[in-house]
């Protein structure tokens, strides 16, 4: 399952571009200035339309899963994001290095915290025994 999504981030993180912004829409009171020569040319930088490739939706989709540790970067340094997009390989392997780490450790560990939960409870058996000891031994018949 993970070979896939690591092909994937690999793809990614060799095509990706640092994110630059785009300006928003105009409204329409302003199309009349856009017959003046005057303003003809810094209002076309409006009308530049980008078409959906499929580079834009692999970023759509890797950025709904990076989006955990673009949150942590912030959204709006670009180039934190530019870096966390070249990182994403590992940052997408995270949970399963950790499955990793887990399956390996995992048994000893397991094995630690019986042992620590059956100490406790001879602990806890040995305790209460000595308790009705020393209280059986001090009933005095009156």
């Amino acid at each position: 399952a993970y070979v896939p999504l690591l092909i994937v981030t690999l793809v990614y993180a060799f095509t990706v571009r640092r994110q630059v912004f785009t300006l928003p829409s105009l409204p329409g009171w302003v199309s009349s200035y856009v017959s003046q020569e005057s303003f003809m040319l810094p209002l076309q930088y409006y009308q530049v339309n980008e078409p959906i490739t499929a580079a834009n939706i692999l970023q759509l989709v890797m950025r709904l899963l990076l989006y955990p540790y673009i949150n942590l970067v912030g959204a709006r340094n670009a180039g934190m994001v530019y870096l966390m997009d070249r990182l994403s390989p590992l940052t997408m392997s995270i949970p399963f290095i950790g499955y990793a780490i887990g399956y390996v450790f995992g048994r000893r560990s397991r094995a630690i915290m019986h042992g620590n939960i059956a100490a406790a409870d001879r602990k806890r058996r040995k305790k209460a025994r000595q308790k009705v000891r020393k209280t059986s031994g001090k009933t005095e018949l009156v």
